[in-house]
């Protein structure tokens, strides 16, 4: 009978051990992912059958079969892999099949076996893979047996263009505007008398629903309190093809004193600037709050988009003051001041 030996590289940790014929590789309950993988049958002599894998890899999508002892993704980009297909090839392939579970996947865990050809894991909504299992079996022979499908395609979360309400006054022309609410779940981000990742959320909500009545197509990289990496958020920008990326934040210190509004762009980015500029000067003139100019940085959100992109830090969680502030009407002044920045940006 013939087998398989594979090992996985994974984010933190690079190439892992060799497993073999089912066993785990990758990692649970890290929220690491999956890079690349490498695979070889065992077993085989006198056998006419090859393995190939073609992976699906975030920002690139399939990137197309690639044979045994070959690195099957990437190395040193960064990049999760988010499924992946095998296929056996060869006079005597078929006579076995080759099985693959996606062992744990972000935001799902365990999901069922597939048998080659299928596709393991997700695609559509930016979720690493962080563990697979593999196996050579008999032609016929079936592993399948939970109600979890082994693959799924991931629609974005889309608020659809509703006629403007009356009276909202200026109105887009159906641009796609992508929302991030920064951090989430177990990643509380800044903590003082507020969750960042809560304020994050409350402002994105709001202003969706501000922009979606002005007639723009919104998408929210995540519209509950869950987890995402932060390389899955401008990925879900690229993916609905956004005419600008918008990521909530606010500030924290170790100063509780330490107060303000700033707004980050990638450096030299000319639209990036100037959306900054529209954003950042209707958010000085709602919030009233101390002025911290723009921030050019290479920072994970604005980095990876291929839509201008920024980050707002409208305040401080740290800050007493402005969490107050933010508890009685500030997080509407927030959301209305992005809003009207977002406006400026298109002209309307």
């Amino acid at each position: 009978m013939i087998g398989i030996e594979y090992e996985v590289h994974v984010e933190n940790y690079g190439w892992m051990p060799a497993v073999k014929n089912g066993m785990t590789a990758g990692t649970k309950d890290q929220s690491l992912r999956i890079e690349a993988i490498r695979f070889r049958l065992l077993n085989k002599e006198g056998l006419d059958v090859v393995l190939l894998a073609n992976p699906h890899i975030e920002n690139k999508g399939w990137t197309g079969f690639v044979g045994e002892n070959t690195v099957c993704g990437t190395e040193g980009e960064f990049l999760a892999m988010q499924a992946i297909q095998f296929a056996l090839r060869g006079a005597d392939a078929d006579k076995f099949s080759v099985q693959a579970r996606a062992e744990n996947v972000q935001n799902i865990g365990t999901m069922d076996w597939v048998t080659e050809e299928n596709l393991v894991g997700t695609t559509g909504g930016n979720l690493r893979l962080e563990a697979i299992e593999i196996m050579i079996t008999d032609k016929g022979v079936d592993l399948g047996n939970s109600n979890v499908d082994g693959f799924r395609v991931i629609e974005p979360v889309v608020i659809p263009i509703t006629v403007p309400v009356a009276n909202v006054g200026r109105i887009g022309n159906g641009q796609t505007v992508c929302i991030n609410p920064g951090h989430g779940l177990s990643d509380p981000g800044a903590v003082g008398n507020l969750l960042e990742k809560d304020q994050n959320l409350t402002v994105a909500l709001r202003l969706a629903q501000l922009l979606q009545e002005r007639n723009f197509r919104v998408v929210l990289t995540r519209s509950t309190d869950i987890w995402m990496a932060l390389s899955d958020r401008p990925a879900i920008a690229n993916s609905v093809g956004a005419d600008i990326f918008v990521s909530i934040h606010h500030n924290g210190s170790n100063d509780p004193n330490a107060g303000g509004t700033l707004v980050i762009c990638y450096p030299g980015s000319t639209q990036g600037i100037r959306l900054s500029e529209c954003v950042l000067n209707q958010l000085y003139g709602h919030l009233g709050l101390q002025q911290r100019g723009i921030t050019q940085r290479d920072d994970s959100d604005v980095t990876w988009c291929d839509c201008p992109a920024i980050i707002t830090e409208a305040s401080f969680t740290s800050n007493p003051d402005e969490c107050n502030f933010f508890n009685n009407g500030g997080s509407e002044k927030e959301a209305q001041g992005i809003l009207e920045g977002i406006l400026d940006y298109f002209g309307c």
